[in-house]
């Protein structure tokens, strides 16, 4: 048990949660629905950020932004006067890679919470 508490998976998706109960607090202000569709709304929203906000960090992770980032830093660096230290490929083989823990328990929090949404549409709807 106690193996499972120190585990980096589950630490990562403690955090998720409770970022996700933030967004879900900060959805019901936004909207001032406190009815069951209120409710539903704000699950499936905030469920829906954090599992999207998973995969720009999966899709990041495997170089997808790099070219785009170092192009953007290239051509405002030119207007200074400035060139950066680093070629493209000293970039990306330098970058930092983010924990796939990161993302896997944010996809698990984001989509704990739109199937937690579907459940309650359907109870909706039954």
């Amino acid at each position: 048990m106690k193996k499972i508490l120190k585990s980096k998976f589950f630490i990562s998706a403690l955090v998720c949660t409770i970022i996700a109960l933030l967004l879900l607090g900060l959805v019901f202000l936004f909207t001032q629905k406190f009815t069951f569709i209120g409710v539903m709304d704000a699950f499936l929203i905030a469920g829906t950020i954090e599992f999207l906000f998973g995969w720009i960090i999966f899709i990041s992770n495997h170089g997808v932004f790099d070219i785009v980032i170092y192009g953007v830093k290239q051509f405002f660096m030119g207007f200074a006067g400035k060139k950066q230290k680093k070629s493209y490929l000293e970039y990306t083989t330098e970058k930092s890679k983010v924990s796939k823990h990161i993302f896997i328990s944010l996809w698990a929090v984001g989509g704990a919470m739109i199937i937690t949404s579907l459940i309650m549409y359907l109870i909706y709807l039954g």
